[in-house]
Formats: C-alpha cells, sequence, structure tokens
C-alpha cells in the first residue's frame, strides 16, 4: 500500500493495536456515508456490515495514518464537546450533526484508546502522543461530504485530558456540558455505563489509590468519578476558548450560546431542522422526547442522595457560578445568551 495516497481514501481509522511496541491502526472503508448515527461506533457497525467490509480490511502502522494525514490533511477541528455523561451531549453532537456543513465524530473508542495511559506506560512521549493525536483527528475529519465544520464530542472522563487537548489544538473552542448532579447518578445507578466498571478508568487519573475502586460503595465510586471529571474541567474553566452549558439551557443553547461559541450562523431552515430534531430522543432518534425529572427524583434512595451531596453539589455550584461569570463577561461584550 502506498503511504498517502488515493488508496485510503474513504477509509478511516477505527481500532488500535498494538504488535509488540508498535501501534497498529484497522481501518474501515466509509466512503461518502454520513456518520449519522448518535455515536461514531455506532456508524461503524453498520459499515463493517456491507458486503466489501466483510471482505476486505486493512491493517497498517500507524506510520501510514500519519502520512496520510500530512498528505491529505482533513479539517481542523472547530471545537470539542465535553460533559459530565447523561446531560444533553449526545443531543449537542446530534443538532451538530444536523446542519449542513459539520462533521461529527462522537465518542471513537479508536480516539479513546490512543488517549489511554497505557500508551504513555508502552514508554510513548508526550509529543509523539500529540503527535499521532493530530493525525488521527486528522485523517477523522477528511470532509467526505462537502462539510466545512469538524467537531469531536470526547468520552466523560477525557475532560481530564484538557490540557493535552489544548496543547494538541490550541485553536479549537470547546463547551463542558453538566446538568442536575442527582438526576445524573440516578440515570448512572440505573444504567451504568461500561467506563463506570471500577477498573476500566485507571484510578490514577482519577486521584484514587489503586484498590479504592473495588472498596468504595458503587454511588461513592460514581460520585468520586463524576468529581474528578467536573475539577478536571473547572481547572480549566477560565480559558477564553470554554464555555460552559447546563442542561436546563437546551435545547435552545445549541442554536444560540453554542452556536456564536462556535461561529455558527445558522440559516432559517437550518434553524427549523434543529428544532424538529429536539423533539427527538438523542440516543433513539425514532422516539419522541420524553423528559423523565420526576422519575429520576423520585428514584433517588438516601445513599445516592448524601453522595451526591458530599462530591457534587459543590461543583455543580461551582460549574453554575463560572456559567454566570461567563454570561457576565459576554453581556459586557455586547454578546448576551
Amino acid at each position: 500500500m502506498t503511504s498517502g495516497d488515493a488508496s485510503l481514501d474513504g477509509w478511516l481509522p477505527i481500532r488500535l493495536y498494538w504488535r509488540e511496541n508498535t501501534p497498529w491502526i484497522d481501518w474501515c472503508h466509509v466512503g461518502d456515508r454520513p456518520l449519522a448515527e448518535p455515536f461514531f461506533d455506532h456508524s461503524i457497525e453498520q459499515c463493517l456490515r456491507l458486503p466489501f467490509n466483510r471482505a476486505f480490511r486493512r491493517q497498517t502502522p500507524i506510520e501510514v495514518m500519519t502520512e496520510q494525514a500530512r498528505l491529505r490533511p482533513g479539517l481542523p477541528p472547530d471545537g470539542f464537546v465535553f460533559h459530565t455523561s447523561r446531560c444533553g451531549s449526545t443531543l449537542m453532537a446530534q443538532l451538530l450533526t444536523a446542519l449542513d456543513d459539520c462533521l461529527v465524530v462522537s465518542e471513537a473508542s479508536v480516539v479513546r484508546a490512543l488517549l489511554s495511559p497505557q500508551v504513555r506506560e508502552r514508554g510513548v512521549s508526550e509529543s509523539q502522543q500529540v503527535a499521532w493525536l493530530r493525525a488521527l483527528l486528522g485523517v477523522l475529519g477528511a470532509p467526505r461530504r462537502g462539510e466545512r465544520r469538524y467537531f469531536v464530542k470526547w468520552e466523560p472522563w477525557h475532560s481530564v485530558d484538557l490540557p493535552l487537548l489544548q496543547h494538541a489544538f490550541p485553536d479549537a473552542r470547546w463547551i463542558f456540558m453538566y446538568r442536575d448532579p442527582l438526576e445524573v447518578m440516578v440515570s448512572l445507578d440505573r444504567e451504568c455505563g461500561g467506563w463506570l466498571v471500577p477498573g476500566a478508568i485507571d484510578p490514577a487519573m482519577l486521584r484514587l489509590d489503586a484498590v479504592a475502586p473495588w472498596q468504595l460503595a458503587r454511588e461513592d465510586y460514581h460520585a468520586r468519578v463524576l468529581a474528578r471529571i467536573c475539577d478536571a474541567a473547572l481547572g480549566c474553566g477560565d480559558h477564553p476558548r470554554a464555555l460552559f452549558v447546563d442542561y436546563d439551557e437546551l435545547p435552545g443553547a445549541a442554536w444560540g450560546r453554542v452556536a456564536r461559541h462556535f461561529g455558527i450562523a445558522c440559516s432559517a431552515v437550518e434553524l427549523q431542522r434543529l428544532r424538529e430534531r429536539a423533539q427527538r430522543d438523542a440516543k433513539a432518534p425514532r422516539q419522541v422526547f420524553r423528559s423523565d425529572r420526576a422519575e429520576k427524583a423520585a428514584l433517588a434512595n438516601e445513599s445516592l442522595r448524601e453522595a451526591t451531596e458530599r462530591w457534587l453539589v459543590p461543583r455543580f455550584r461551582a460549574l453554575a457560578k463560572l456559567r454566570e461569570r461567563q454570561d457576565a463577561w459576554a453581556a459586557t461584550a455586547g454578546d448576551c445568551p
């Protein structure tokens, strides 16, 4: 295979794995198919069912991806979406996807693999990791349908990587989305994501000792993880390219504060499309959205409330104050939400 030539046009990296101490990339042919599913990996699952991808697969050393990004650079990321989980971030990604010229990569597992602590544990330097990350997002950001804007939605714990990501992509604006912490905790208690299974996230990233995830009660562990996510975002909160978004602002913030922050001017047709899309369930677009706030409040037991009050309510208040401060700055600049 020739590095960085047309032979990889229409192919996207979908998996990073290691052969001895060398990272390799698994590719999938996507062509001009839109990444329309709520998550990147869901779109790839659809593509992998196609006869061509059942018959033909490509695996290359990571240097081939780096060369492809150099010779055929994709769009630079315009914006990032960070979040606490269960706070409207999937809706935000879906609304961005609904715009005419936007490419959105949402929680891609191949990106997760490159940011894994195991990469550095293998002796990879930070500068090399940053170079690979730029190449990976560059190839994922190759316009295949005339896109001109590019957004990446990260997984919840990637706010911990904000300093690295700001260094790698200094021009990218970003938002951090959050929600009433008790509602988030109830949602995660009812349907826990795999990332909250003890051991799925390196305890060191959470500032916990190695055995703590298995010793803590379930609700305490969930609260500690969410607290670390919030602390990481708060630590970068004064960054001029940051915007904090409360779930209660949705969906209007998408075509209001967030659109302005990302420099998006929606046409009347796009605005109508966004309003219609916001009425659907973000993770099940064929279903009409139904608020379950009252149900969540009723499901909160005492231990869940205690963990939330101890670990998350102070962070929620700090996030709200930071958001209010941003509103005041915007009003002073003549851009009041």
